[in-house]
């Protein structure tokens, strides 16, 4: 690969050129290589040639390659240049027109006060299956640029911090503006809560760790509440063990409760998907 990538470095983009889709995303093919997936994916978030090869797992020739194919086939263009513009500058995890846009959100739900600035948070409602999943999501979160966790340990081993309410933790969008962690318990004790947490959220975020079926059984009654508030936007996240978790039958017999755009699987043994997948996560969840 070493030896065809100097041969064809002429025909590959050079590493600080700057590439960003062209076609919407709902344009794309529904099979995709997962190389191709992968590049799309971290395209969402770099725009350099040099930062799309640092971030995905597979080896620089082979995305160099797929970037190469992608503009030939005009779904991705490519110009010169060393610098970013304004959209494309980041801050920490996130673009800097993604803060622009959930700060636009924030004003736009907050009531005019001309004393009151208005709120600097979006407020994310997170649902988890069982403790456990709760630690192993804000662990994921943790090691995000400008993200902080509440969590008193990091071993999932407190069952206790599942039935409680309160904030797991914060990530930054930009320097004004964040998204914090609002943890609600699945149980069905805490069932006249769920409405009043989800009032003027971001968004419903269902965290669910292996067995599937049992998870999706804890969290069911509150899946039900929840997306049928008005103007509820929900989110499933599955986190998959390194030895498997997905139940493909159990998925299928559930598939009520799922909006297809909104189920996001995560790797948690393999670091590098699990942050692409967590960037097209946000990139969904943020408006």
């Amino acid at each position: 690969q070493a030896q065809e990538r100097a041969r064809l470095a002429g025909d590959l983009p050079p590493p600080d050129a700057l590439v960003r889709l062209k076609i919407k995303r709902a344009s794309l093919p529904i099979v995709i290589h997962p190389l191709t997936q992968e590049v799309l994916l971290v395209l969402e978030g770099y725009s350099r040639v040099a930062d799309v090869v640092e971030h995905c797992s597979f080896p620089d020739y082979q995305v160099l390659r797929t970037l190469r194919t992608l503009i030939d086939r005009d779904m991705v263009e490519m110009s010169r240049g060393s610098t970013l513009g304004p959209n494309e500058a980041t801050h920490g995890f996130f673009a800097a027109a993604r803060g622009e846009r959930l700060r636009e959100w924030l004003a736009a739900r907050h009531a005019v006060d001309t004393d009151d600035a208005g709120p600097t948070d979006a407020k994310l409602l997170v649902v988890a299956s069982d403790s456990g999943a709760a630690h192993s999501f804000m662990r994921l979160i943790a090691r995000l640029p400008g993200a902080t966790s509440e969590l008193a340990s990091d071993d999932g081993s407190d069952a206790s911090e599942s039935t409680t309410i309160g904030s797991l933790g914060r990530l930054a969008v930009n320097s004004e503006v964040g998204i914090e962690f609002i943890q609600v318990p699945a149980d069905q004790r805490y069932a006249p809560l769920w409405p009043i947490a989800g009032h003027g959220a971001l968004g419903v975020l269902f965290v669910l760790s292996s067995p599937v079926s049992a998870g999706l059984e804890a969290i069911r009654s509150a899946a039900n509440v929840l997306s049928g508030m008005p103007r509820a936007r929900v989110f499933h996240l599955l986190l998959l063990e390194k030895a498997g978790g997905l139940e493909p039958d159990a998925l299928r017999e559930n598939l009520s409760l799922f909006d297809e755009s909104a189920l996001f699987l995560i790797p948690l043994a393999n670091r590098t998907s699990a942050d692409v997948l967590l960037r097209e996560m946000f990139v969904r969840i943020l408006p």
